[in-house]
């Protein structure tokens, strides 16, 4: 599926020749215009390539740290996105997903393994933004 304005946004963020800055803008935006409640991870996925966004040294389970900017739910996981792009940023991208995985699992699914079926069903159900000021 096609979603307008997130192709270009994806270039952006993957444009080797851009400043960080600039394709950390991108991801973010990606997130805050396109990505909405319900979406599941697989059709994220097949907007363009944004695997390489996610990787053990991107990709957190928030579940870890006192205060996130997503609900605590029940049988739900979230996690905490810090693109991986030079430079230094506090940024970070919250998603809460549903059904709850873990960090290895999600980053299989983002890898292209959906031979588990709970993998192929897993959807976000919020997404939060903690930007520095």
């Amino acid at each position: 599926m096609s979603v307008p304005g997130a192709k270009r946004l994806i270039i952006c963020a993957n444009d080797a020749g851009a400043l960080a800055e600039r394709r950390r803008h991108c991801v973010f935006e990606l997130f805050r215009q396109h990505v909405r409640a319900g979406l599941p991870v697989a059709e994220l996925l097949s907007w363009g390539p944004v695997s390489n966004w996610f990787d053990e040294h991107s990709l957190f389970d928030a579940a870890k740290y006192s205060a996130v900017p997503v609900a605590r739910v029940p049988g739900q996981a979230f996690f905490m996105l810090k693109p991986n792009l030079p430079g230094a940023s506090d940024a970070a991208i919250y998603l809460r997903v549903s059904p709850g995985i873990r960090t290895d699992q999600l980053l299989a699914l983002i890898s292209g393994d959906t031979r588990d079926p709970k993998l192929k069903e897993l959807r976000i159900v919020e997404v939060e933004f903690s930007e520095p000021k």
